[in-house]
């Protein structure tokens, strides 16, 4: 089961993977369960998978990542949770460019980066101060994006984006939006095509889902409009060019046309999001 850098496929990381002997299925809620077929050592809960091909997959734990060569047969702790410049991590995603490189992101604004296949690590902090990083993504071999934001706290809140032209090397930031914005995920169908996800501070206490548009690879971003009553946006994924699928806080949106247009295909319960 072959994937392709850049574009989010079900198989690939949200809906689920099937790798060997076994088989990761996705709640509502984001949380995953590993079912095992036979052969293979149960595992706790995880929050997101990743699959490279029938051999090669990855598990995102709440405090670890694994990963599997041999079809699911055994399980392999890649990655678990630390402390980089004192600052304690969680995972949040993963994404990778081919069999030896990939790229974690993590709470306290770390971003993780392996060249051989997840037997040893790099990692910095790259998000400055009380931050977290949200999401990474590869959209070939050598071009990724990372973003995430900074805490409330701070004297320059609001989301931070990333983008690195050499596997995750080394990173410069781009501006996208302002203090008030908070993007938790990108997605790109293309190296110039892409849209970032989120949520915005509209007044105290309140705030609505953004999904900001580029075409010229990240250089500017345009506001592009879905539904009216979204309190965030999640994630934004696409199995092909021109079908995608988009994860709302009261909905689940599919296009067909590329994402000039999106339907709502199911109404979900409402999120509760704290505004404290």
């Amino acid at each position: 089961m072959a994937v392709k850098a850049g574009i989010r496929s079900p198989a690939k990381q949200l809906v689920g993977c099937s790798v060997g002997l076994a088989l990761l299925m996705l709640s509502v809620d984001g949380l995953a369960i590993l079912m095992v077929k036979s052969g293979a050592q149960p595992m706790a809960a995880a929050r997101g998978s990743y699959c490279l091909d029938e051999y090669h997959g990855w598990v995102i734990g709440a405090f670890s990542i694994w990963r599997t060569d041999d079809g699911g047969r055994s399980w392999i702790p890649s990655l678990s949770m630390g402390k980089v410049e004192n600052v304690l991590w969680q995972p949040t995603h993963i994404s990778l460019a081919s069999q030896n490189v990939g790229l974690v992101s993590a709470s306290g604004g770390i971003v993780h980066r392996t060249s051989d296949g997840g037997r040893t690590w790099q990692s910095q902090k790259l998000i400055p101060g009380a931050s977290d990083a949200t999401d990474v993504l590869f959209i070939n071999e050598r071009t990724s994006w990372l973003t995430g934001f900074v805490s409330s706290t701070e004297a320059q809140p609001g989301t931070r984006l990333y983008r690195s032209d050499d596997s995750g090397e080394s990173w410069r930031p781009v501006q996208i939006a302002d203090d008030h914005t908070y993007i938790h995920s990108v997605c790109f169908k293309s190296a110039n095509e892409g849209w970032a996800v989120g949520r915005v501070w509209i007044k105290p206490g309140g705030m609505r889902g953004i999904i900001l548009h580029t075409k010229d690879g990240g250089k500017s971003w345009q506001e592009t409009p879905v539904g009216d009553r979204e309190l965030t946006f999640d994630r934004m994924f696409f199995v092909d060019s021109q079908h995608g699928w988009l994860l709302g806080s009261n909905n689940i949106y599919r296009t067909q046309d590329g994402g000039n247009s999106w339907k709502v295909v199911l109404k979900v319960t409402p999120m509760r999001i704290s505004t404290d």
